[in-house]
């Protein structure tokens, strides 16, 4: 009966040695969490990388704004000129026509018939000229807005790299293995310094284009004005002519 005891105890703690024997081999190694490390600190650098590509964006943004709306305000502001300019010189002709009907009537001639026929040809010319201009204007402002769309989209485009590299990072998730994780920090790494360059060379390269379509305003204003005197004087010549013929 004692024998059978002792026998008893020491099974007991053979089979105990051997349960805590096998909770030992079962515990991760140390290495095995490494890459795991390695992923945490991936998200971070993509964190940066958002901010920094972010930042670079809205400066991006905020310059491309401030080229496209001094343009816009130039064509505004060369085009009330011309306006004023253009009305200056229609005072100008009227004074004239005032002189002939005065000179006509001195010597008993009546101006009216024409008159019936020079009042709607220069109406007609003021008006054309004045559209001419506006219509002039616009066009240039809307080849600045496609320039600026066009500055804004390869702006905007650095986004689509930013997502890649989230997708390619959230891929290596489950495992967190370094062969996986080590390609997308060094893009993501490239890209903190590649896209803010990318942002910045779209931006020079666009405001240049702004400028350089903002300058075809004058083209607007000089032609509008000088055709309405070119024809206005020709309405002037006809004018003389019947007043003449009287």
């Amino acid at each position: 009966m004692f024998r059978s005891v002792i026998y008893i105890v020491v099974a007991s703690v053979l089979a105990t040695q051997f349960s805590d024997a096998n909770v030992v081999k079962i515990k991760p190694r140390a290495a095995s969490i490494a890459p795991f490390s390695l992923y945490d600190d991936a998200l971070v650098k993509l964190g940066e990388l958002k901010q920094t590509v972010k930042a670079a964006i809205l400066a991006g943004h905020t310059q491309l704004d401030d080229a496209r709306q001094a343009s816009i305000n130039y064509g505004d502001d060369e085009s009330e000129k011309a306006k004023v300019q253009i009305q200056s010189e229609a005072t100008k002709i009227d004074g004239y026509v005032q002189d002939m009907v005065n000179l006509v009537l001195s010597v008993g001639q009546s101006p009216g018939p024409c008159l019936r026929l020079y009042q709607p040809q220069i109406d007609q010319i003021l008006y054309d000229a004045l559209s001419g201009l506006q219509s002039c204007v616009v066009g240039v402002n809307q080849q600045v807005n496609q320039v600026y769309n066009d500055g804004i989209r390869d702006i905007d485009a650095t986004n689509s790299k930013v997502a890649e590299d989230e997708a390619q990072l959230q891929a290596c998730s489950s495992t967190g293995s370094i062969l996986c994780v080590s390609p997308v920090v060094r893009q993501i790494d490239a890209h903190k310094i590649e896209l803010p360059q990318i942002i910045d060379s779209a931006v020079h390269n666009t405001i240049p284009l702004i400028e350089t379509t903002t300058n075809q305003v004058d083209g607007c204003t000089s032609t509008s004005i000088s055709q309405f005197v070119t024809d206005g004087n020709i309405a002037l010549t006809v004018l003389q002519q019947c007043l003449d013929s009287l």
